[in-house]
């Protein structure tokens, strides 16, 4: 999905002007994975466009969005374009197999490939091995970019072969600036990730948003009881991580006043214990959990 209300010029620190100064391999990350997405195509598109927009020292900005290059990568059936997705849960060996024999073939149309893997940080160990062999013998103008919101997750092999390069984000003030509209308990939550507060707003989701910090104020006040909190926030992931937002929020705020700091750092262990068993636990009952947390501690952050 592409997002047109986006500024659709390549932001990415580390970036170097000119064409013949990139390396072969780049880990791009952000905490944005959509943003990162487009930016990582958008690269991509620009490295195989025919006609670049360029400086008399060869400086690229975007494509040309008119080349025959351009037309197909938009259609989508670029000869010299190949994305790797995780099948599942992971990027198998044989996903990186296929990419090392792409980029082994010689470039049918602009003379470049590009090889873009989504959420790189999902290799198998397998794969970030097969993966090795193509960072140490890369072809020439080829260019593979790994795109990951974790790149501590990545090989120590992967990454001292790689360059980096960083997607570069609003700050909260400017993107209060520019969704004046939007609570600030909503850009807090996810200011790192300006996609979604696009799509939320497109999907109408801020309401609930909005449902789900007034019931925890008036949970924090004793006027609205856990089970109620936890029935609007049900099975939606996305409303379950704003509510722990929202109590680290709280527990933040309380840590800042000297007399509260004992209480602060008890409802904090409790909040670290909870995402412990949340996330590593295999079948734990989520509600009974969150209605086991809330109880505790209540009495620690209102």
């Amino acid at each position: 999905m592409i997002y047109t209300n986006m500024s659709m010029s390549i932001k990415l620190s580390g970036l170097p002007g000119q064409v013949n100064q990139l390396a072969h391999a780049y880990v791009v990350e952000g905490y944005d994975l959509e943003s990162l997405f487009q930016q990582s195509q958008l690269l991509a598109k620009t490295l195989l466009c025919s006609n670049k927009q360029q400086t008399s020292d060869g400086e690229f900005v975007q494509p040309c969005q008119r080349c025959h290059s351009c037309e197909l990568f938009d259609a989508g059936s670029h000869p010299d374009f190949t994305l790797v997705e995780a099948e599942k849960t992971s990027i198998g060996v044989d996903e990186i197999r296929q990419t090392s024999t792409f980029l082994n073939k010689t470039s049918q149309l602009s003379g470049s490939q590009v090889v873009v893997l989504k959420q790189a940080d999902l290799m198998t160990e397998n794969a970030s091995n097969a993966l090795l062999k193509t960072l140490e013998e890369p072809t020439a103008n080829s260019y593979l970019l790994l795109l990951t919101d974790k790149k501590r997750k990545l090989l120590p092999t992967i990454l001292s072969r790689c360059q980096f390069l960083t997607l570069d984000g609003l700050s909260k003030k400017q993107l209060k600036n520019k969704y004046p509209d939007l609570p600030d308990y909503v850009i807090g939550f996810r200011y790192q990730s300006e996609s979604d507060l696009i799509r939320w707003q497109e999907e109408d989701k801020i309401a609930q948003f909005e449902q789900v910090f007034s019931l925890f104020m008036g949970w924090l006040k004793h006027t609205i009881s856990s089970p109620l909190l936890i029935a609007k926030v049900g099975n939606d992931q996305e409303l379950h991580d704003f509510l722990m937002y929202l109590l680290t929020r709280r527990i933040r705020q309380l840590m800042m006043k000297t007399q509260y700091v004992p209480q602060a750092t008890k409802a904090q262990k409790l909040l670290s214990h909870y995402h412990t068993s949340h996330t590593n636990i295999v079948g734990v009952n989520k509600p009974l959990a969150l209605n086991a947390l809330l109880a505790e501690i209540i009495t620690l952050v209102n």
